[in-house]
């Protein structure tokens, strides 16, 4: 099942969309969703295995956001590391994935890794967050398969 709106074709097969309430102006840059898309659903482990658990099924999320200007993306990724004090974050690093321009960002803590990838299309920016588990490759392969509409 492939997750589509006005702009873009993302195959996430199986993702839940969620209904959010209009999105404010003020505020953290990364809390301005539009949308948020849930993914990698939870897999079933018996409980001495599984290390994570969410409340709702799913380990993954998008959060479709409204552009913004590089400095306040870049600002907003900076102050992450003082408020959490024991969790690290990696420096921000700009690639190409299957054709768009991405930024790229791990936070970890303990065993807990998230790699976050920031899709910067046309009419919205688009935030891909990993499960705990630190699954960044197969997010790149799902960008690597996006496409304009």
């Amino acid at each position: 099942m492939d997750y589509i709106n006005a702009e873009l074709r993302i195959p996430f097969g199986d993702f839940e969309r969620r209904i959010i309430p209009q999105p404010t102006a003020e505020g953290p840059y990364f809390d301005r969703y539009l949308e948020i898309v849930k993914f990698c659903r939870e897999p079933v482990l018996p409980p001495h295995i599984q290390q994570v658990h969410s409340n709702d099924g799913w380990l993954c999320e998008m959060r479709v956001l409204p552009i913004a200007k590089p400095g306040e993306i870049l600002a907003e990724i900076e102050t992450i590391q003082p408020r959490t004090g024991h969790a690290t974050i990696t420096p921000v690093n700009e690639e190409s994935i299957g054709g768009f321009t991405i930024l790229y960002w791990r936070y970890q803590s303990g065993k807990t890794r998230l790699d976050h990838f920031l899709l910067l299309a046309t009419l919205h920016y688009y935030l891909l967050i990993s499960s705990p588990y630190g699954d960044g490759e197969n997010i790149r392969k799902l960008i690597e398969s996006t496409e304009y509409v």
